[in-house]
């Protein structure tokens, strides 16, 4: 899942005025005219580049989070909040961080019959089935957050069709995803996530990459966080997915993309030319 820098307020207080915020501005957008009513009309608002400007990124995350209580047929409300509670974001030392591997055998050279298998809305799938025990005791967080990840599937659906730049709205699920990990991950929360067993998320993910690693160490080129790149796909493909439906991953789906090139020098530093003849460049200085 693609990053996105998060900063958290370091007090109760602040909570609660970005959570009001997040609220009110959901509450005029829904009776505003039109009405907000499909999910058409819901992804144009989110498209509004104005959300990405704002700042305080908790304000953005409680207005998405308000508006798909809204079109699920919910009244959000506002969260419970421990003002007693020193409100401090820190990751436990031993949290399990995404996989990232290069195969040494492919290291610093061009390849150029690259298929990119990726685990679809991997981790946004993972925190829905740890969310099935009672993750967050907010109202109906499952469905809401199911509404989200569907919306970003739905979203790619709506580029390709109404041929319309919905890059903004990915950016403001992108966040809105993104903090909803940083909330499980944290010892601490607001919204009273339970974040008992939240380690298994990234490590659930990992098992379906180091397996793809050790099973098939002269195909994969290049792994990263969601993501496998192999060589000669064509001649594994069969078996690869045989071992994921044999393995206890067939909740997850996945997205294979043939047609890549690319150069893999180390962890995040590469270059990749994909299908349609873009070429991305990552922690290597061009000259």
């Amino acid at each position: 899942m693609t990053k996105v820098k998060q900063s958290f307020p370091n007090d109760a207080a602040l909570y609660a005025e970005s959570f009001n915020n997040g609220l009110q501005r959901a509450i005029k957008t829904w009776q505003s005219n039109p009405p907000i009513r499909t999910v058409d009309n819901l992804l144009n608002v989110l498209n509004n580049k104005e959300l990405l400007e704002i700042e305080n990124k908790i304000e953005v995350w409680y207005f998405v989070y308000s508006l798909l209580h809204f079109l699920h047929g919910d009244v959000p409300t506002m969260p419970e909040i421990d003002y007693n509670m020193n409100v401090i974001y820190t990751n436990k030392e031993s949290f399990i961080p995404g996989t990232v591997v290069v195969n040494s055998n492919f290291a610093n050279k061009w390849a150029t019959n690259l298929t990119a298998v990726s685990i679809v809305s991997a981790y946004p799938t993972e925190i829905l089935k740890l969310s099935n025990s009672s993750i967050c005791t907010h109202s109906n967080f499952h469905s809401i957050f199911s509404r989200a990840k569907d919306l970003r599937i739905e979203l790619k659906h709506a580029q390709i069709e109404n041929n319309q730049d919905y890059s903004n709205a990915n950016l403001v699920l992108k966040i809105f995803i993104n903090y909803v990990f940083g909330m499980i991950a944290s010892n601490k929360s607001p919204l009273k996530f339970n974040s008992f067993n939240a380690d298994r998320i990234p490590f659930n993910v990992n098992r379906i990459l180091h397996k793809a690693e050790q099973i098939f160490p002269g195909h994969y080129v290049y792994i990263d966080t969601d993501t496998i790149y192999f060589n000669n796909f064509n001649e594994i493909n069969e078996r690869f997915f045989a071992t994921m439906r044999g393995a206890d991953y067939t909740y997850h789906s996945f997205d294979v993309e043939p047609g890549y090139q690319g150069m893999f020098v180390g962890k995040k530093q590469y270059v990749i030319r994909d299908p349609q003849g873009n070429i991305k460049v990552k922690g290597i200085r061009t000259i």
